[in-house]
């Protein structure tokens, strides 16, 4: 049954609708002028925790640089979809380290302790932007008015720092930091994007579209084994379950992105995972052919799990053999950037021959 919800979930994304308009007012972070970055974050943390209860590895995270060196500038790592800025805590005491202020915010809606239901817990994403939420969307746009919110908070942050400014993202939250530099192209020096979130690969389904259109709300949910894995009593943080309108809302957004990656004109690294089944190689590839005079691209191989960073804690029985490798590279190109170094292997053709990241320091 969760394969079947899986693939329903999956081609629902490929049938859309239009949004209707929209009630939901809030502050512009555009208007903010005058205030601190320190100001503009602590807004940021406070939109999206306050009156919420936040898991522990789902709490919006600035670690400063350390201040036995100099200070270089700011890296914002925007987290996945359904997870949270634990995927991040290791890279942040090493681009300190560098000089780097790091920013680890939490993508709307996430984070949410689950709920005591009748049933037992149930996972809170009612707060996600969803196509269900028909008032979130602007009129004869099928653009989220939360997501972009977040997306224009995050670029004010940045806005109102100093020195280097380094933007990455991993799955949900790649398509996130895509649409942030498209947002503001002259604001970011660099973009690392980790497997972004801008097609699912699974099949499209007939029936996936009829139950988008009458049941946005219908739940897919991954089981007690993810609930396990969660903290505090596992090791990941985030979501165990979520609608089909939350997912479509999330691939809608990388697809819209993806659709705009040629107005990028910064330097961006794409990095992502061998017939990964989670985010479409395809589409990444597409979008890295658009950029390639000021792009890389390359594969971690088969097996690695889509969320790269973070093995520990989502995936907890695999050997993290390659965290080593991508920590260092992305330290790298984050903080002088260096294009990831290749191994001499290349990907299958289904992965269009791209060559495999190096795996070993």
């Amino acid at each position: 049954m969760r394969m079947f919800c899986q693939l329903m979930l999956i081609g629902s994304v490929l049938f859309g609708c239009k949004t209707g308009n929209s009630n939901l007012s809030s502050t512009d972070p555009l208007s903010s002028s005058g205030k601190t970055a320190k100001e503009l974050w602590a807004e940021h943390v406070k939109f999206e925790t306050d009156g919420q209860k936040i898991q522990a590895a789902c709490i919006p995270r600035f670690s400063p640089a350390s201040t036995k060196v100099k200070r270089r500038g700011m890296v914002m790592f925007m987290h996945g979809f359904t997870a949270c800025p634990q995927q991040y805590l290791a890279m942040a005491p090493l681009l300190n380290a560098k000089g780097y202020d790091v920013y680890l915010p939490l993508n709307p809606g996430h984070g949410r302790e689950p709920f005591d239901g009748p049933r037992g817990k149930k996972d809170n994403h009612q707060t996600l932007p969803s196509t269900e939420h028909k008032n979130e969307y602007k009129r004869d746009k099928d653009e989220n008015i939360r997501q972009r919110f977040f997306v224009d908070s995050m670029n004010a942050i940045a806005r109102a720092e100093t020195g280097e400014k380094i933007l990455a993202g991993l799955s949900g939250g790649a398509s996130y930091a895509t649409t942030a530099v498209q947002a503001d192209p002259d604001l970011w020096n660099r973009l690392l994007l980790y497997a972004p979130y801008y097609k699912n690969p699974g099949l499209s389904a007939v029936g996936s579209a009829v139950i988008d259109q009458i049941m946005p709300g219908f739940v897919d949910d991954w089981g007690d084994e993810c609930r396990a894995n969660r903290f505090p009593g596992g090791g990941r943080g985030g979501l165990c379950a979520l609608t089909i309108g939350a997912v479509r809302a999330m691939v809608n957004f990388g697809v819209n992105a993806a659709q705009r990656i040629a107005t990028i004109k910064i330097p961006v690294q794409f990095v992502g995972v061998e017939a990964d089944p989670t985010a479409d190689n395809g589409a990444i590839h597409k979008a890295y052919l658009q950029i390639a005079d000021h792009a890389r691209m390359c594969l971690y191989p088969k097996g690695v799990p889509h969320s790269l960073l973070n093995p520990k804690a989502d995936a907890p029985k695999l050997d993290p053999y390659w965290v080593p490798a991508i920590e260092a590279d992305s330290v790298a190109y984050l903080t002088e950037g260096k294009w990831f170094t290749a191994s001499d292997q290349v990907a299958s053709k289904n992965d269009y021959n791209l060559p495999i990241c190096r795996t070993k320091l």
